[in-house]
């Protein structure tokens, strides 16, 4: 079971698998859940990510949309560069246009038990951090939240086609991750599957920002004793209500 630094947690994560509705509640009360616009839910869970980083937590946004995962991943790094936590003079292409340097946050999204890194070898949704970029288009990485060992030397081809930038990834890729924080930005059309992992991922802390402006009416229902304003608490009982089928990764 995952260890959660918050017993609270712990029994509430349980109820979100469950589909218990109840729990919603206990994450409020607990100022575990915002709402708004999708832009400004997606700008919160960025800055209290960043706020995260700033202070030293190993911390992952987390969204179900492609869309989202791919400019807050962008967004993090232009800051990051910016801000001379990443070197970006040395760069590699990833396969979807985004580069990566010494410094960046990077996923690995393929298997390959031929690639090791102390006892372990490279898996599918790992995340890793550059140490190394070479000219022939290799990759030095360490496991991300080890200060010595656990480094590999990724393939130039392996990175072209198989790494990612990690700073946010989709809930069905979070699986497998292990943070003090995370920072969930919810969607109406989440299935409660991916609610469950995305809301799992944070020892200390799991936090929804719930877009409340697209509204979903297939699986939004009202929730006792809401007004007719769509909440974070009428869509969060919608999605505990909606068994699905988490994409295939």
């Amino acid at each position: 079971m995952h260890r959660f630094v918050n017993e609270w947690e712990k029994t509430a994560s349980l109820g979100l698998r469950q589909g218990n509705t109840d729990v919603i509640d206990r994450y409020a009360a607990h100022a575990r859940l915002r709402d708004g616009s999708t832009e400004a839910m997606a700008d919160a869970a960025y800055e209290a990510w960043r706020a995260d980083i700033r202070s030293g937590k190993s911390t992952v946004l987390i969204s179900d949309s492609n869309e989202a995962v791919a400019a807050l991943n962008v967004r993090a790094r232009t800051e990051l560069i910016l801000e001379g936590q990443v070197d970006a003079l040395r760069e590699v292409s990833l396969h979807d246009g985004t580069r990566a340097a010494v410094g960046d946050t990077v996923i690995t999204r393929r298997n390959d038990r031929r690639l090791y890194a102390s006892r372990s070898w490279v898996r599918n949704g790992d995340r890793w951090n550059v140490i190394g970029v070479h000219r022939n288009g290799s990759v030095e990485v360490r496991r991300q939240g080890r200060r010595w060992g656990s480094t590999v030397l990724l393939p130039g081809s392996y990175v072209a086609e198989h790494v990612e930038l990690g700073y946010a990834v989709t809930s069905h890729r979070a699986q497998g991750i292990t943070t003090d924080t995370a920072h969930v930005v919810v969607a109406p059309t989440m299935p409660r599957e991916n609610l469950y992992v995305a809301m799992t991922r944070g020892r200390e802390a799991n936090t929804a920002y719930v877009a409340v402006d697209r509204p979903d009416v297939d699986h939004v229902g009202p929730r006792p004793g809401d007004a007719a304003d769509v909440t974070a608490r009428s869509i969060l009982y919608g999605i505990l209500q909606h068994v699905g089928i988490a994409a295939v990764v």
